[in-house]
């Protein structure tokens, strides 16, 4: 088979991804969907036997990096978007909302100052929220983003306390954001750091 075009990324001719790595003389079994790689064997069975090589002068640059946005692909990163920002709000929510009704089944009312009284754990909640979302969007794998999910939820204990610890030695919202949110935060982490399982490097950044 003569070559017709040089080694580069193009769209899958098989179908079955969004890209297909040609190597130049021939389809290798590296794929890649949404900018991330795979490896899909050509042989493969149920994946046809290609022998057509790319059109010369097609475009090789390959499938778009993290920062890159196709615009077959615009409205699933807007909507992965729009779901990462709901859950960063019902997470900082959550805090000022537990606080109330932890508050309401103890002693059968709102507190003194109101429901706003609950706002001094806003900060905290709200810390916690962009460090557990930002760790989860940046997580490689979906271990790692359970990792990060149960890091933050084993956290909560040692939040809550050290919220209430803080809430008497430091004034206003300073008690619960310090040792409050830095458990949060510290879990998310680690869950981060627990979580990442060894894969390898995508295939256009290393050729």
């Amino acid at each position: 088979m003569i070559a017709t075009a040089s080694a580069g990324w193009f769209p899958d001719p098989g179908g079955r991804h969004q890209w297909r790595y040609w190597d130049g003389t021939r389809w290798t079994d590296t794929v890649a969907d949404q900018g991330v790689t795979s490896v899909e064997p050509v042989d493969q069975p149920g994946v046809h036997q290609m022998t057509e090589s790319p059109p010369r002068g097609g475009d090789p640059t390959g499938p778009p990096g993290p920062g890159q946005v196709s615009p077959s692909t615009y409205p699933a990163r807007v909507a992965v978007m729009v779901g990462r920002v709901a859950v960063g709000v019902c997470l900082a929510l959550a805090w000022p909302a537990a606080q109330l009704a932890v508050f309401w089944l103890r002693f059968g009312d709102m507190p003194p100052g109101g429901p706003g009284e609950s706002l001094v754990f806003l900060p905290m909640s709200v810390v916690g929220a962009i460090a557990a979302v930002c760790l989860w969007s940046m997580a490689d794998s979906r271990r790692q983003r359970h990792y990060v999910a149960a890091g933050y939820l084993l956290a909560i204990p040692i939040a809550f306390s050290g919220a209430l610890v803080g809430g008497l030695v430091l004034p206003s919202f300073l008690g619960p954001l310090v040792f409050g949110g830095l458990p949060l935060v510290a879990g998310s982490y680690a869950g981060f750091v627990m979580g990442p399982t060894q894969s390898a490097a995508p295939a256009w950044r290393s050729r």
